[in-house]
């Protein structure tokens, strides 16, 4: 079975040309943070700790004051965010 998110994502710190997003894993897995409008990637593995998986994405090269929608892989399949979420994508 594929990993799930747990929790977040969650925007964790911004500077003006780089950001961290944390996540919370089910399972070991490696964690791609996509830009949606130009397929700008990053990525970083899962960390595990008491039994609980946990990933930091550092964003770094970002344009300053840029708004960019993202969505978070894991293990190359997109789980966030969800296809049938009434939550908009993050800006």
């Amino acid at each position: 079975m594929a990993p799930s998110l747990v929790l977040g994502p969650m925007l964790r710190r911004t500077e003006p040309t780089s950001a961290a997003v944390w996540v919370e894993t089910d399972a070991a897995a490696t964690v791609t943070v996509r830009l949606t409008d130009d397929g700008a990637t990053w990525r970083a593995p899962t960390f595990a700790a008491h039994g609980h998986h946990y990933a930091l994405v550092e964003l770094t090269g970002l344009e300053p004051g840029r708004r960019a929608t993202y969505e978070v892989l894991l293990d190359d399949v997109v789980r966030w965010p969800e296809a049938d979420s009434p939550f908009p994508r993050a800006p």
